[in-house]
């Protein structure tokens, strides 16, 4: 594959992702600045401080906190929500998740392997948990570098194929209701923090399960990028109700500080995307436009397992170590 041919895909991707914000259609308004209803959360699960309404998208309610900035959706989530959210037509009915999760298993390893060098800068491999790990394949990249690791993951199916194709230790479940586990050196939450239906839950468990002076990695979606900025309700990571939470970075170091952690470095992911992957996305995300085939086109005619560099503008990984418990 030559590099004028990746270049064109990549570019062809931004110039897709870009048409899609700009057209499709405009999020219904609410009154900015208001109080939030008084049945939904009172106060912010980042920082504790006041939420106020901000908008809706898909018939939720963003609250934004008047204190660090950061947005959460109001209403009360549970269990029921994430399976329903991360059953098995996430990872194989395509749309907003995946035609074959399967297929992106070499990609996510690759991942796994980057991420761990990322670690081993910072500390000696060790026991290392991966929350919301799916079939495990970037499970798989930690334990190629030497680490010993543990899966967490709420989808049955993904469970079973990291622990009989992978021969891989993963528990099913959440971090909201993870029972009895060891402390770890290291936690992962790669594209897991905006998905947990209990943060203060779910922030606790991570406290808990990091040993005093492990670290905390985490990937997620800017909320203070150029990116986010400019498509303002538009942008791509504003999909409630499966995701429920959206940080800058100076929320989510708070969040972590308010957890025992402090911040040790950062950085943009090398993160890539199958062909086959990026078609379905921009598939779904185009369905209500007129022009959905044309814009897709170039990317169902390449082969499925074409790697596209992603364009990370708003995408951002952050290393935390644990210092004091909670």
């Amino acid at each position: 594959m030559t590099s004028a041919f990746r270049a064109t895909g990549i570019g062809y991707f931004v110039e897709a992702y870009s048409y899609l914000a700009l057209v499709k259609d405009k999020v219904p308004e609410t009154e900015f600045g208001t109080a939030a209803p008084s049945s939904q959360p009172t106060l912010c699960p980042i920082c504790g401080g006041t939420p106020v309404s901000d908008f809706r998208k898909n018939d939720c309610l963003i609250l934004k906190c008047t204190t660090c900035g950061g947005k959460t959706t109001a209403g009360t989530f549970g269990t029921e929500h994430l399976n329903a959210t991360y059953d098995d037509d996430y990872f194989f009915g395509g749309g907003a998740g995946y035609e074959n999760y399967l297929e992106e298993a070499e990609l996510l390893r690759q991942q796994g392997v980057r991420y761990a060098d990322v670690l081993e800068k910072y500390l000696p491999q060790g026991r290392l948990l991966d929350v919301g790990c799916a079939a495990g394949f970037l499970q798989a990249g930690f334990e190629e570098r030497g680490w010993s690791t543990t899966g967490l993951e709420p989808n049955a199916s993904m469970v079973s194929h990291a622990q009989e194709k992978l021969g891989l230790h993963v528990v099913q479940g959440s971090l909201e209701s993870v029972g009895e586990l060891p402390p770890f050196d290291a936690v992962c939450l790669i594209q897991v923090i905006g998905h947990f239906h209990n943060l203060t839950q779910a922030m606790q468990s991570v406290s808990e399960l990091t040993r005093e002076d492990g670290l905390c990695l985490i990937e997620y979606w800017r909320m203070d990028s150029w990116v986010a900025k400019m498509f303002g309700k538009n942008w791509h990571d504003y999909s409630p109700p499966s995701v429920l939470h959206w940080f800058s970075r100076s929320s989510l170091d708070e969040l972590m500080q308010n957890h025992g952690f402090a911040p040790v470095t950062g950085g943009i992911p090398k993160k890539y995307i199958s062909a086959g992957h990026a078609a379905s996305l921009a598939e779904h995300a185009l369905q209500s436009t007129p022009l959905p085939g044309f814009l897709t086109k170039p990317l169902r005619i390449s082969p499925k397992t074409l790697k596209l560099r992603y364009p990370a503008f708003d995408l951002e990984w952050r290393l935390y170590r644990r210092t004091r418990s909670a």
